[in-house]
């Protein structure tokens, strides 16, 4: 959990074999733990150092790790463990993790979102690239298992998604 003033994330970082580097993505909710949740919002990082991996701590303004100058900001590692890759494509992936409290199929995709009225979710990625990853815990924790395509609307200016009928073809 990555927080400073009232704002906060949540980083899932993902080691390389090689040990010299992690890439993940920032949630911007915490993920769900049970499968069948909700769906959460993220962004996909690329390469950040291992010495992230085991801080804990507060941060002070203007530091690195700490994305502003007014507020003091913290890290706490709320979870653990090793992950198994299933399957990854351009927009897709599949996990499974291995972590104390965050275990079990967890699936990542990629969705293009058409703009609601004049503009796109308000001051993410969204707006600037027309497209936003979802992370969600499938009701099927199988392995490899295809999942439901992913499908959203807006309402008074806020994206909602959710499991459609179609089966998505990346996860095949």
């Amino acid at each position: 959990r990555h927080s400073w003033g009232k704002a906060e994330h949540f980083d899932l970082r993902f080691g390389n074999p090689d040990g010299t580097k992690m890439w993940g993505f920032t949630c911007f909710k915490e993920p769900t733990k049970v499968a069948g949740g909700p769906k959460v919002r993220c962004e996909e990082k690329q390469y950040h150092d291992f010495r992230w991996l085991d801080f804990n701590g507060k941060i002070k303004p203007g530091q690195p790790g700490n994305p502003t100058k007014n507020f003091e900001a913290e890290m706490k590692i709320l979870d653990k463990g090793k992950y198994d890759f299933v399957k990854r494509t351009p927009k897709f992936l599949e996990v499974v993790l291995h972590g104390k409290d965050w275990d079990g199929r967890y699936v990542f995709r990629q969705i293009e979102v058409k703009a609601a009225g004049n503009s796109l979710a308000a001051d993410d990625e969204a707006k600037s690239k027309g497209k936003i990853w979802v992370m969600w815990k499938p009701v099927d924790q199988t392995p490899g298992v295809a999942v439901h395509s992913v499908e959203y609307s807006f309402k008074d200016g806020v994206l909602y998604y959710w499991e459609g009928k179609d089966i998505d073809q990346e996860s095949l």
